[in-house]
């Protein structure tokens, strides 16, 4: 089951099976918290694509709460172009959202 948590500045999160997270990184952009309204093309993308790329390095010094960017682990409205490479589902834990 999906449900949405919250809708951000850039990100929207949802909570997946009551112990996962899915974060949506977006193309909105954000400046002294206020949303502009043009979007960045590819942002949520490039963002997305760049915390992998650290969360994969540093992972054998420090744990981390990735479980997938894969669009295939994820729920099937989640498995559309619109939304591939720009998200990545996480641990929930008791004291923070990832």
């Amino acid at each position: 089951m999906i449900k949405k948590l919250s809708s951000g500045k850039v990100r929207e999160i949802y909570e997946i099976d009551g112990d996962k997270l899915l974060l949506v990184v977006s193309d909105r952009i954000s400046a002294f918290d206020y949303i502009l309204p043009t979007l960045v093309p590819n942002k949520g993308k490039i963002l997305n694509q760049i915390s992998k790329f650290w969360f994969d390095f540093v992972q054998d010094i420090v744990p981390n709460h990735i479980i997938s960017v894969n669009s295939k682990d994820f729920p099937e409205e989640f498995q559309t172009s619109e939304f591939q490479r720009t998200f990545y589902a996480c641990k929930k834990t008791k004291n923070a959202s990832c």
